[in-house]
């Protein structure tokens, strides 16, 4: 479903909760080779970039020892094509089976922090950005200058029984956690 330069993060970031390793034959195209075996994983809700990119790569080593001894033993898989029509162009959508994606790299604005968004959306964005570029957000402290701060991923459904403060605010310090506002 994912291609191009960020297809793990982009997954975590969108929500979804399976991914994926596709061995291909090499073509020209980004992405485009017929599709020799394919696996899915898992993302749990606690999984980043980070731990989903070493777990992918384990589970693509094995896959590329499978596919290496199908060959060596003169009984490969049949590669399937990808329909690739329309795939190669930035959220390009295919009529098939699958929706696919082209995603440009990551950079430092991907890792902003909408706090007007609701807490499962911002949770899945700081863990897709986790490690890089990393979730930032700016606190705006009474009487101080603006704070920057870099983010971990943490835990969505805390509750706060004092209203509903606007996006973005402090809120609490919980077991040495920070409860920060969302939409929702």
């Amino acid at each position: 479903q994912y291609r191009g330069a960020a297809p793990i993060q982009r997954a975590i970031m969108d929500g979804n909760h399976l991914t994926g390793i596709t061995i291909m034959r090499m073509e020209r195209g980004l992405d485009t080779g017929p599709m020799l075996l394919q696996r899915a994983l898992g993302i749990g809700i606690d999984d980043t970039a980070a731990t989903m990119h070493d777990e992918l790569a384990d589970l693509g080593g094995r896959l590329m020892v499978e596919v290496l001894r199908q060959y060596a033993d003169g009984d490969p898989s049949t590669p399937i094509p990808q329909e690739v029509a329309d795939a190669l162009k930035e959220g390009g959508v295919i009529d098939q089976p699958l929706v696919f994606r082209l995603y440009s790299k990551l950079t430092k604005a991907d890792g902003h922090i909408d706090w007007d968004e609701d807490a499962a959306v911002i949770h899945a964005r700081i863990r897709g950005v986790t490690p890089w570029p990393g979730a930032q957000t700016v606190f705006l402290l009474p009487g101080r200058d603006p704070l920057p701060a870099l983010l971990q991923p943490g835990r969505v459904g805390e509750t706060f029984t004092g209203g509903h403060p606007a996006p973005g605010t402090l809120v609490a310090l919980r077991d040495g956690k920070l409860l920060i506002a969302c939409r929702d």
